[in-house]
């Protein structure tokens, strides 16, 4: 009900991500059953955070941080089967200057071939330090070209780093 009343309000575009909980599965439900759609819809999806706290409250971790080329690979893999052609954005989820991500050529080549089919690549930034990280994102490169074409900041009175 909530998905239709917003495609009912004009919205197009949607943001989801492998971490959080079942949100790619419950958007692929909702399109499968809507489509053919009279306007498409569009979604981004994020990719460095695997959901691990199962839908409970007591667990000591409920997500964990990876970076690594071989999660990009498997949960790209899995938004993509999720969303198809819908899967027009991916990023990173959640970049940091500690998580390396911006330093692992094998990752930012992985990105940019990625967006060479035809997916826009960027990444999402919160906290004290995301200016120094977007900084950081528009000076990489692979053989001279930058895979990001999308920045996602946190920007909000409750949060007045940024």
């Amino acid at each position: 009900a909530v998905l239709d009343r917003a495609y009912a309000l004009g919205v197009r575009y949607f943001d989801v991500a492998r971490s959080y909980g079942l949100a790619e599965d419950f958007l692929a439900s909702w399109l499968r059953r809507r489509e053919p759609l009279p306007e498409p819809v569009v979604c981004g999806s994020k990719w460095g955070y695997t959901y691990v706290g199962e839908w409970r409250m007591d667990v000591p971790v409920h997500e964990l941080k990876d970076h690594s080329l071989a999660t990009l690979r498997r949960q790209y893999r899995e938004s993509s089967d999720l969303l198809g052609s819908h899967l027009q954005l991916y990023q990173v989820h959640s970049a940091t200057v500690e998580s390396g991500v911006l330093e692992k050529a094998e990752v930012l080549s992985e990105l940019l071939q990625m967006g060479a089919l035809g997916i826009a690549i960027g990444l999402t930034v919160s906290g004290p330090d995301q200016s120094e990280v977007v900084d950081r994102a528009l000076a990489v490169g692979v053989d001279g070209v930058n895979p990001f074409s999308v920045v996602q900041a946190t920007w909000n009175l409750l949060e007045p780093s940024a």
